[in-house]
């Protein structure tokens, strides 16, 4: 199996793929928009999630292939003068956004935001983490409210800072799959020592089962991308031995 050959097939279609969605949307890589319409949030989220996720699959299988091992923790020597205070400065809301290692968990919660009616006089209600009731029918008039507001338009502008955020994470660590293998090595380097140390398990850069945006009936070329990476991902996992980052 001619590992390196794969990872380059898949990263380039990657590539030209994000590529495509930052001409599409006329923006350069890097670049950002507040807002943008409810059609193409969901056209870019159509080809992002599937390739966030392969992309994922991408660096760990870098990971297993060349053998990425994460440094030793350095042991500091005590100041004399006494623990230094981090630095209380706030991150900036225009910084990079990291790509994210670890597949998003699916949720099973089917009504979140369904508020509970209780037995009692007058029409209270309470939420699902609360079992009190709240007697000034807060809760009852938000929820009446949003049961009436029109249904939303593909027109609709809606929020698109952290999209393009997302966007210019994967760009990177598609042009950088290296500088994300190592960050995967000390990920589960930091894992292996709590688990070592709490005795809970913690949670793996892949989830169980099928990968998040993946779809059954493959309408994009990023669909067959990621069963492919999904296949050797798993591949990699169980021929190859994961190096000791311990």
């Amino acid at each position: 199996m001619n590992w390196t050959l794969a990872i380059e097939h898949n990263q380039t279609i990657l590539l030209r793929n994000v590529a495509w969605l930052f001409t599409w949307l006329k923006l350069e890589v890097g670049g950002s928009v507040e807002t943008m319409s409810r059609f193409r949030r969901l056209t870019v989220l159509f080809v992002l999630r599937p390739s966030e996720a392969a992309c994922r699959r991408l660096v760990l299988i870098a990971v297993l292939v060349r053998g990425v091992v994460a440094p030793l923790l350095k042991t500091r020597a005590a100041d004399s003068r006494g623990p230094q205070k981090k630095s209380q400065g706030k991150k900036r809301a225009d910084a990079p956004l990291p790509f994210k290692l670890i597949d998003p968990r699916k949720n099973f919660d089917l009504f979140p935001d369904r508020p509970k009616y209780v037995k009692g006089p007058g029409p209270w209600v309470t939420d699902l983490w609360s079992d009190d009731p709240i007697f000034d029918r807060a809760a009852l008039y938000a929820y009446q409210e949003k049961l009436n507001r029109p249904p939303p338009t593909p027109e609709d502008d809606i929020s698109a800072t952290t999209l393009c955020r997302r966007m210019n994470a994967l760009m990177a660590a598609l042009q950088d799959l290296d500088e994300q293998a190592l960050r995967m090595a000390k990920l589960q380097a930091r894992m292996k020592r709590v688990e070592a140390r709490t005795g809970k398990l913690t949670l793996r850069p892949l989830r169980p089962g099928l990968p998040p945006g993946y779809r059954q009936r493959q309408k994009h070329e990023v669909d067959e991308v990621l069963v492919d990476c999904h296949k050797l991902a798993l591949m990699a996992q169980n021929e190859l031995k994961p190096p000791d980052t311990s």
